[in-house]
């Protein structure tokens, strides 16, 4: 029975790390401007820019969200050799990330799972339009954004979503 009993605790506390396990990849929305990067205490420590004409792009990945702030690892490569390589690890504000649509009809679910009910259609989504991020979870990304008239919100699967800065993922 002791054997049983701590098995059920090891399943339900594993459960319970990978609904907490949030984590993405996206790209800066702002382009030309220093953005802020925070440590855990919301004090600035360093800044981010994305100049696409002097190739400083960064690729995203995001390792936490809490209180519409992302933590992040940023990397960014921007000559041929090894010295030519920048890492930055922070928090930054969601306002600032963004993700491109991978295909030209974005299905938005109500939940982060191809099982869930889907709430709205984005046709004709067009790589570059850089939808906000206001969420993530395990790849999975919660937009909530007004296009002509009509609001749309929910989860997009990872497999609709490019982080290509460059060019479409297709």
């Amino acid at each position: 029975m002791r054997k049983i009993t701590i098995i059920a605790i090891l399943l339900i506390a594993s459960c319970q790390t990978n609904i907490q396990h949030k984590y993405g990849h996206a790209l800066i929305r702002v382009h030309d401007k220093y953005i802020p990067l925070y440590d855990e205490s919301f004090n600035i420590i360093d800044s981010i820019i994305c100049d696409i004409d002097k190739d400083l792009v960064y690729g995203i990945q995001v390792l936490e969200i809490k209180q519409n702030y992302a933590h992040i690892n940023a990397d960014c490569v921007f000559g041929p050799s090894d010295s030519d390589f920048i890492e930055k690890n922070g928090w930054i504000s969601l306002n600032y990330l963004g993700v491109n649509p991978a295909a030209h009809e974005l299905v938005l679910r109500k939940r982060p799972s191809d099982r869930s009910k889907i709430q709205s259609i984005i046709e004709n989504a067009q790589w570059g339009d850089l939808y906000e991020v206001k969420d993530m979870y395990k790849g999975w990304v919660y937009i909530d954004v007004r296009i002509n008239d009509t609001q749309y919100s929910g989860w997009i699967s990872p497999v609709q979503l490019c982080s290509n800065p460059f060019s479409p993922c297709s």
